[in-house]
């Protein structure tokens, strides 16, 4: 995102919001988490990541809590491939929740869902962080919304 940020939840909302996704998650009744079963998944997974309630650590919290709730519901999941992809990972989150009209990019949970495919043995994928880049905010730093433009990135170090 060149430096930019996704917009985290208000510290005053942190209790709601999160009452709020559980209770959302509660109500399912989730299979085999096929296609629209898994997008779902991987929104929620999205959603408490943004509540960023720690000032650190957030991405670990939702990376062990999302394998501990793959295999409370019946699936077996280690915690190795967000270790071996944490990077990936942490970006296919900021990519679910990231949105600036300005720049054309919009929240994208389709990197969220090739992840959590991969550790649901559903194939395997290459985890090429390339792909998450939204070239227009290193094109055009004026788009960023959440950092001063001259704190932006040099575009010439993108591979």
């Amino acid at each position: 995102l060149n430096g930019d940020s996704v917009l985290y939840a208000d510290p005053l909302a942190y209790e709601m919001a999160l009452k709020g996704v559980f209770a959302t998650e509660q109500a399912k009744s989730y299979g085999a988490l096929a296609k629209d079963e898994l997008a779902g998944f991987c929104h929620s997974i999205a959603f408490i990541w943004q509540i960023h309630p720690f000032y650190e650590g957030n991405t670990r919290t939702v990376a062990v809590f999302s394998a501990l709730y793959l295999n409370q519901l019946g699936f077996d999941v280690s915690n190795e491939p967000f270790e071996h992809h944490a990077r990936y990972f942490r970006d296919a989150l900021v990519r679910a929740m990231y949105r600036n009209v300005p720049a054309d990019i919009f929240p994208d949970e389709s990197f969220l869902v090739k992840f959590y495919e991969s550790l649901l043995g559903r194939g395997a994928a290459s985890f090429d962080r390339e792909e998450l880049i939204c070239l227009p905010l290193f094109e055009n730093p004026a788009l960023l919304r959440n950092v001063d433009p001259a704190e932006a990135l040099d575009t010439s170090k993108l591979a």
